[in-house]
């Protein structure tokens, strides 16, 4: 297992009732200052690895380390490093950098791949960080935990930025009291998580930009033969930490304050792809945290209301004007609602739901699938044969739905596409892509058909007092008629597609 830890933020105003919290006497204080070393596109950060020479009160330790696949999770092999004595009277004193001295190590083999592949580029300093840590080990829930808190600042190409933030790391004893004292330490203080790491923050320096860029879904965590071994419990953890990974990365970067709709729309996105994750494994997820999907809800519907705004003023208003609608500019979502939502995004109800679902993705797989589990690819063929048949059923019959079903399918049409892309790995490639190229298309019509209804919708509500709103009424409504005659089209061609999940790929 990798090193575990747990990176909360700290606004500056709570760090003394943070230390408030604890025995101050019993705090151990220490200076830390850290090179960072990259190549000159940045090719570590953007695969996730951090390569630094520390100087902890003078004593100085290069670490590589690199993020690992569950949200709390990165590999981390350290090295101590005693000066050249030509270097001693140097002022200021700085080792070497040697990546041999990680080349036993399993990330560094990962490295050295990494930099072999991309024909041995120069690494040279790329940041820095100076921070005061107060530190001390603390006892709690079943495991031993590094309690540090960091203070202090980055800085890159002649910028800087303050880094303030909790790590609570853990050493020993059972990992799921790390999870544990973290929900004591938010819901106390108020804390929210930040998956940016130090790096992290300097390389965003470097690029002289305030916001991480909005994290999409990555592809699906194991291989086809690992899929098809796994047990039930055990991929339904496994789904849950890959929908972390983007939920987590973009919540962290709206707390931070970005104003960017991509981040509000890929949350919005990771947040479904975890509720997708719930229903298609319904026969293990009663076993995630209770009451998550409540905690969540919140947040779902701020983020939905504010895409829904967005679309408007960006792509139906400019739409309707080019056509001649006498209509004014739609109001974008406006700062209030970027603070109300990044308020949802801190707050305890949603923050505790993150790590006690960090705390259920992250535990052992070790005695999780019972010898009465079924196989967690069967379980995901089910569901997605029987999403299948839902979506398409009514492909024919569409247009005269009621809006309430349409909708519906849309809803189900993208729970059945993130499932399929997680099993997905166990089935042959060709199959999978041809499949993929008949459902992209009825996601994206589906989509265009439910932006006109609901648009229209808002429209019929102005049009007994504005004009303007009656031309606009009528131009959508002739958009959603085309949109629903283009939904019906391509959900027929899915029904008549070849589904790739009947024959899985050899071992």
């Amino acid at each position: 297992m990798g090193e575990l830890e747990i990176r909360l933020h700290v606004e500056l105003g709570r760090r003394g009732r943070l230390l408030d919290a604890l025995d101050r006497r019993k705090l151990r204080q220490s200076t830390l200052s850290a090179i960072y070393f990259d190549t000159s596109d940045q090719l570590l950060a953007r695969h996730r690895f951090a390569l630094r020479l520390c100087s902890e009160d003078g004593r100085w330790v290069q670490t590589l380390e690199r993020s690992g696949g569950r949200a709390a999770e990165r590999l981390e092999h350290e090295v101590a490093v005693d000066l050249d004595p030509a270097v001693e009277g140097a002022e200021p004193a700085v080792p070497e950098l040697d990546l041999d001295r990680h080349k036993h190590s399993a990330v560094g083999r990962r490295l050295q791949a990494l930099l072999r592949r991309a024909a041995r580029p120069a690494l040279a300093e790329s940041c820095r960080t100076d921070v005061t840590r107060l530190s001390r080990l603390l006892s709690a829930h079943g495991a031993l935990v590094e309690w540090s808190l960091d203070e202090g600042e980055v800085t890159a190409a002649g910028r800087s930025r303050p880094i303030s933030e909790l790590e609570l790391e853990f050493k020993q004893g059972d990992p799921a009291g790390l999870y544990a004292l973290a929900l004591d330490w938010q819901a106390l203080q108020g804390l929210w998580i930040d998956p940016v790491s130090k790096f992290e923050r300097g390389a965003l320096l470097l690029a002289d930009s305030p916001f991480a860029p909005a994290a999409k879904a990555a592809p699906p965590p194991w291989g086809g033969k690992e899929l098809r071994a796994l047990g039930g419990e055990t991929m339904l953890r496994r789904m849950v930490a890959s929908c972390l990974a983007q939920i987590l990365a973009n919540a962290g970067e709206i707390a931070r304050g970005s104003p960017d709709a991509e981040h509000v729309h890929q949350l919005r996105v990771g947040l479904r792809r975890l509720r997708s994750v719930a229903c298609g494994t319904k026969c293990f997820a009663a076993r995630m945290p209770d009451g998550w999907e409540a905690a969540i809800e919140p947040v779902f519907a701020a983020l939905g209301e504010s895409r829904d705004r967005h679309v408007l003023s960006t792509s139906v208003t400019p739409a309707l004007q080019r056509a001649g609608a006498p209509v004014p500019d739609a109001v974008p979502p406006s700062p209030a609602d970027a603070k109300a939502i990044q308020d949802l995004v801190r707050g305890a109800a949603f923050q505790g739901v993150l790590i006690r679902l960090m705390a259920f993705a992250g535990a052992s797989s070790a005695g999780l699938d019972r010898a009465d589990d079924d196989s967690g690819l069967a379980c995901l063929v089910r569901r997605l044969r029987k999403l299948a048949r839902q979506v398409t059923r009514d492909a024919r019959h569409f247009e005269q739905l009621p809006f309430a079903r349409q909708h519906r399918v849309r809803k189900r049409i993208k729970r059945l596409r993130y499932l399929a892309e997680f099993a997905a790995p166990a089935f042959h490639r060709r199959d999978v892509d041809a499949w993929l190229k008949r459902i992209a298309p009825a996601q994206d019509h589906l989509g265009k058909y439910i932006d006109d209804v609901q648009a229209g919708l808002r429209f019929a509500a102005l049009a007994p007092t504005e004009p303007g709103a009656c031309f606009a009424l009528a131009w959508l409504r002739a958009q959603s008629e085309r949109s629903a005659r283009a939904s019906r089209k391509s959900l027929e061609r899915l029904r008549r597609s070849k589904v790739f999940w009947v024959r899985a790929r050899c071992a």
